[in-house]
């Protein structure tokens, strides 16, 4: 701007040219910042400010353009005059061409916005005049659709409404937008080709219409769905996704299933849209397990994305959409929802609306599945629903079925196979389950689980060992922040032996005053017992002869694992007894106001492992499951407890000595033997240690 008046060399060689005398950098510099202020100080009377708006020019003040030209054409003059009467003053001369700059801009900055005023009402006028069009053809038509569903015309056709016009029809939808429930229901029905029930049977439920419209009209952002088994979930995610694709422009979603194929249901249902010849123009991209829609093929207008990813901790710590569904929420783990709730955000886009203005795109969590248990995932958000915000919505087998005309109520009650849970209810069902599949499964599911996995009622906890009151363990009283075990404790650890089953080992430390606190887990598949030594030996607070009681049976397995420096003791196996020992250090003392069980909060296998732990259906023995930490913790905690005055019989007392002699041969090998780097690196005989010696 200031142009070459202020290049130091010239105006040394002007001054000593003129004047015969020498002029300072100081001076230029000073006299360079008293011009570059005057012209700033002129600047700011002509624009709103300094900085360059979206489109890279500065917004000029309101001046109209024969002020500016006006102002132009003084600046000129004065140029002029000062040219003959004082040709020599080059400062005042620059300053005023600078001036000249300062009005050049400010006018070409009008004539800029004046363009985009211009542009911006006609593109109005244009988009009143397609809106306009685009309302009477979407009346046109749904009213041509009414009168084939009144007449029982099969439609799209040559002879009722064409392709070519259900194409309009999506069309003039995408311009008008969706008005009303009415309004989306029949979209959905009619040119996506599913009638989503709108009414709930039962009067506390909802119907999976309640839940679709709700999360497009961005009515709640934090929603828990809990229905039947074949309820239509993942079918009405879908539905949800593909309209959020459509109409919410520039709108990231990801849909995450509990496993794979439960992902790629969504996908596959999404994809059957694009069958239909008036959708499939919607879509632009099916490529990498993403779809992209971009309904108005416009460049200036973000497409849609929807990609399908599984519900992992990597598939959870992927980007940040807008909007996450999350399918069978119930096998999901708690620690890896946590990653999910971090995911979602807000955020603005070109929405595509009147004029091109810009629109927000709001966040939604939504959480959907069966309850399956009282102690489960689902049963945990529903529990905390309240404290979240979590809008809950809710339907059974009976909002979703479709209506029975068997005749029940006319004296032949005992025929119908489904009348022991249906009692007739069906025939005022208005929903789309089929009455023969609904009455295989009443017959042939037991009455607990029909009770809570298609009537949506909450299972029974009888079944759960480890909570059943009193005895009931709750993150409250039994879950602990982890802190560092005090030296002077005493530790003992439980282990059950496995390889196709994995190997688990715990790590108990008591206190002085008998609070038991787990604080170490290991469960690993498929390793050998050399692998797992070396993970035991590394363990913290390992020492050298450690007290680890593990499965008797397992007397191969424990003479190899001695055979590594690491000997274990015989644990109690009875499951009764080491249930009810387990049951009397989880009970909470309401007068100590503490339990005698503790465990650190970051053992998350260990607390799914009680979670799930539970009796067959007849009560009796507990059910095989993934059980191996909790078998290691209650051969520990049983074992350490009877060997300590709960004695029981004889074998308690062998078990006592045993303990002992391995605790004084272990403190003469600690005397004589002055650092252990680790067992797997001596070079002594291990032939001591063998099961023969010990057990």
């Amino acid at each position: 701007m200031l142009g070459e008046y202020y290049e130091p060399l010239q105006v040394k060689a002007y001054f000593k040219e003129r004047w015969g005398s020498d002029i300072t950098i100081q001076m230029i510099q000073w006299h360079k910042r008293q011009h570059i202020a005057e012209i700033e100080k002129y600047r700011e009377d002509y624009f709103e400010g300094k900085e360059a708006g979206a489109d890279g020019e500065i917004a000029p003040k309101f001046f109209s353009r024969e002020q500016l030209l006006k102002e132009l054409e003084s600046i000129n003059e004065e140029i002029k005059v000062l040219t003959k009467k004082a040709p020599g003053n080059a400062s005042l001369r620059q300053l005023l061409k600078d001036r000249l700059i300062v009005i050049q801009t400010a006018l070409k900055s009008l004539t800029s916005r004046t363009t985009r005023e211009v542009q911006k009402a006609t593109e109005v006028q244009k988009w009143d005049l397609e809106l306009k069009d685009a309302e009477t053809l979407k009346t046109r038509i749904k009213g041509k659709i009414n009168k084939c569903i009144e007449e029982r015309i099969q439609f799209p056709s040559k002879d009722s409404v064409t392709a070519a016009e259900m194409v309009d029809l999506v069309k003039s939808y995408i311009t008008t937008g969706v008005e009303d429930d009415d309004d989306l229901h029949f979209f959905i029905w009619h040119c996506m080709g599913y009638n989503v029930p709108r009414f709930a049977h039962c009067k506390e439920h909802n119907s999976p219409f309640d839940l679709v419209s709700d999360c497009f009209f961005d009515r709640h952002n934090n929603i828990l769905l809990m229905a039947n088994r074949t309820g239509g979930k993942t079918r009405n995610l879908s539905i949800i996704g593909f309209l959020d694709l459509v109409f919410k422009h520039g709108c990231e979603s990801n849909h995450a299933g509990s496993v794979r194929a439960q992902a790629d249901l969504c996908k596959r249902y999404i994809m059957e849209y694009n069958k239909k010849p008036w959708l499939s123009f919607l879509f632009e991209d099916l490529s990498h397990g993403k779809i992209v829609v971009n309904p108005q093929n416009r460049a200036d207008i973000e497409p849609s994305m929807i990609e399908v990813i599984t519900a992992s901790m990597d598939g959870f710590n992927s980007k940040h959409p807008n909007k996450c569904s999350v399918d069978e929420v119930e096998l999901i783990g708690w620690d890896i929802l946590q990653q999910q709730i971090s995911m979602t955000q807000s955020r603005d886009a070109l929405a595509g609306g009147k004029g091109g203005e810009a629109g927000r795109i709001h966040s939604r969590d939504l959480y959907a599945s069966t309850r399956k248990t009282s102690v489960g995932t689902m049963q945990r958000l529903i529990d905390e629903a309240e404290d979240k915000g979590m809008k809950i919505y809710t339907w059974c087998i009976f909002d979703v079925l479709e209506k029975c005309n068997l005749d029940c109520n006319a004296g032949k009650k005992d025929e119908c196979p489904a009348w022991k849970v249906c009692k007739g209810e069906a025939h005022s069902c208005r929903g789309f389950y089929p009455i023969p599949d609904f009455i295989k499964k009443s017959r042939n599911l037991d009455d607990e689980t029909f009770e809570s996995e298609w009537m949506c009622k909450k299972p029974s906890s009888e079944r759960h060992i480890y909570f059943d009151r009193p005895f009931k363990f709750t993150p409250d009283h039994n879950w602990i922040p982890r802190f560092e075990i005090p030296k002077e404790w005493e530790v003992r650890g439980g282990m059950d032996f496995g390889f196709d089953n994995p190997l688990a080992y715990v790590k108990v430390a008591r206190s002085p005053n008998g609070i038991f606190y787990v604080f170490f887990e290991h469960k690993e598949e498929g390793q050998l017992l050399e692998w797992h030594a070396d993970v035991i030996t590394h363990s913290p607070r390992y020492q050298q002869g450690e007290l680890i009681y593990a499965d008797p049976e397992a007397a191969q397995e424990r003479a190899e694992l001695a055979n590594y420096g690491i000997p274990t003791l015989e644990g109690v196996r009875h499951i009764e007894l080491g249930i009810n020992a387990l049951k009397r250090v989880m009970r909470y003392d309401t007068k100590a106001e503490s339990c005698r069980l503790l465990v650190f909060n970051d053992l998350w296998k260990l607390a799914k492992e009680i979670k799930y732990y539970a009796r067959d259906d007849k009560m009796r023995i507990p059910k095989r499951s993934d059980d191996h930490l909790l078998d290691s913790l209650r051969y520990c905690i049983k074992t350490w407890t009877d060997s300590e005055g709960f004695k029981y019989d004889e074998y308690q007392l062998k078990q006592e000595a045993l303990a002992d002699t391995l605790r004084q041969q272990r403190q003469q090998r600690e005397a004589s033997v002055p650092q252990i780097v680790s067992p797997l690196d001596w070079d002594t005989d291990m032939s001591d240690w063998s099961d023969q010696n010990y057990f």
